[in-house]
């Protein structure tokens, strides 16, 4: 949302992660997780899941370095980026019927 409670389009909203200051762990693609399970289960733990967040606010315990995602750049990239609705969305589907 913008400050005048007009959606932002998705595209152009601001992604953030945060990490030790030691650099950004790159995500382990050898470990394939559910959304839930790298939620619950992986904090900390390398998946092929990357946690970002629209509130940087929100993942303040992950590290002291803070970063804004290149959005352009990553999906230029061939990474996807699944958006907070949706996330969200599956994550309430999977308590539901898992």
């Amino acid at each position: 949302m913008t400050e005048a409670g007009i959606p932002r389009p998705a595209a152009s909203r601001p992604y953030f992660r945060r990490d030790q200051r030691d650099g950004v762990s790159p995500p382990d693609l050898s470990k394939v997780c559910t959304f839930a399970e790298h939620i619950v289960h992986a904090r900390g733990k390398r998946t092929q899941l990357t946690s970002v967040s629209l509130d940087l606010s929100k993942i303040r315990d992950f590290g002291d370095t803070e970063y804004r995602l290149r959005r352009e750049e990553t999906e230029r990239d061939g990474h996807d980026i699944v958006e907070h609705e949706a996330l969200l969305a599956e994550l309430q589907r999977a308590a539901n019927e898992e």
